[in-house]
């Protein structure tokens, strides 16, 4: 900073340039009452970086229970999950010791009595059975050949000879 004051001579005199500077002579010799007025703009001034730093606080607690309490509904709901995990096997286990005791109370010679007696039920004779044969052979045949064989059918059908040896082969 440059001074406002030159010292050419003996006395100090005022620069004629001003670099922005303003001299207060109020300020030069504080009184009581400008102590006062320094005190409580320094509390102001005070104040607003305590009021900022107050401010910042809180939001840092506000995201750190956001982010708390985040966790703390995963934690909840993954315990919720695991409980209900646990009853579904409880309830299968259940079912299945169930199906277990009805499948040892069932007696077929029991069954067979309670269903002709009650319902009138009988076996079926032996005229009344036939078994399908679901064996089938593996084989592939080509469609091209499969074809030919429709045409070179198709073709001793047509004419009176065709349809005499037609006749006939349905009826073999």
């Amino acid at each position: 900073m440059s001074n406002m004051y030159s010292y050419n001579t003996s006395t100090a005199r005022k620069l004629s340039t001003d670099y922005g500077y303003r001299y207060d002579l109020k300020n030069e010799f504080p009184t009581q009452n400008t102590t006062t007025q320094k005190t409580q703009n320094k509390s102001k001034t005070k104040a607003k970086p305590a009021l900022g730093r107050i401010v910042a606080f809180a939001l840092l607690f506000a995201a750190a229970f956001v982010i708390v309490n985040g966790y703390v509904a995963i934690n909840e709901a993954n315990n919720e999950i695991s409980q209900l995990r646990d009853e579904y096997n409880n309830v299968l286990a259940t079912n299945q010791s169930i199906q277990v005791k009805i499948d040892k109370t069932i007696d077929l010679n029991q069954l067979q009595s309670i269903a002709g007696e009650k319902l009138g039920m009988v076996r079926p004779e032996r005229y009344q059975m036939f078994y399908v044969d679901l064996e089938m052979g593996d084989k592939a045949e080509s469609s091209a050949k499969a074809k030919t064989e429709t045409n070179e059918k198709a073709v001793a059908v047509t004419g009176a000879p065709g349809i005499i040896t037609g006749t006939l082969n349905i009826f073999q």
